[in-house]
């Protein structure tokens, strides 16, 4: 099958996504630029960081700049690997935006005392941000594969969702045919789902 548009890599903090995005820049055949959620917060002000009002007012408003900006790329030909971490509310937003587009959706996933030791271990994350997270994170996405980075690394993973794109087809609607915006009646595909 030809390259997806979009591999969405969601996880929770320390999951793994940013160095199994760059794994994946480098098995895949087609060009993917790695866009990344983090890229975004950074670009907020450090001297408003404490302010928690303002960002909590300024998250809703950065998260639709990143999606909207992930479909632009797209839109002008691009491929892109997603690397972010999403909620439910979340893809209210990002899949209108996606819907036309070829997506596979990656369940980045990690057992809890790995994340914990790995937010000790990069020292750039609050520690418990990730355990806080992780309750729903992948409750509301249906997910074309699943990785361990605990299991596997980084380059493991990315073999394993390489083969699923060579052997499966991209979902175009990983919620369900009830959460579909589809305008024009455009009948939408979805894969079957696999975990690896």
């Amino acid at each position: 099958m030809p390259a997806p548009d979009i591999i969405f890599l969601n996880g929770t903090s320390s999951s793994g996504k940013t160095t199994l995005s760059k794994a994946l820049q480098y098995q895949m055949e087609a060009v993917y630029l790695h866009v990344a959620l983090d890229a975004f917060a950074i670009m907020f002000p450090l001297s408003k960081l404490g302010d928690q009002d303002l960002c909590a007012s300024a998250e809703p408003k950065l998260r639709e700049g990143f999606y909207r900006s992930v479909a632009a790329l797209v839109g002008c030909g691009n491929k892109v690997i997603v690397d972010t971490v999403a909620h439910e509310p979340c893809a209210q937003r990002f899949k209108p935006l996606f819907m036309f587009f070829n997506v596979v959706y990656v369940a980045v996933k990690c057992p809890a005392e790995e994340l914990q030791r790995r937010e000790k271990a990069r020292g750039d994350r609050s520690i418990g941000l990730a355990l806080s997270q992780l309750p729903e994170m992948h409750s509301f996405l249906h997910y074309d594969v699943e990785v361990d980075t605990h299991e596997h690394n980084a380059e493991e993973c990315a073999a394993l969702i390489k083969q699923f794109i060579a052997s499966s087809s991209c979902s175009n609607d990983a919620l369900g045919a009830a959460d579909a915006i589809v305008s024009d009646s455009r009948s939408l595909d979805r894969g079957a789902g696999r975990s690896l």
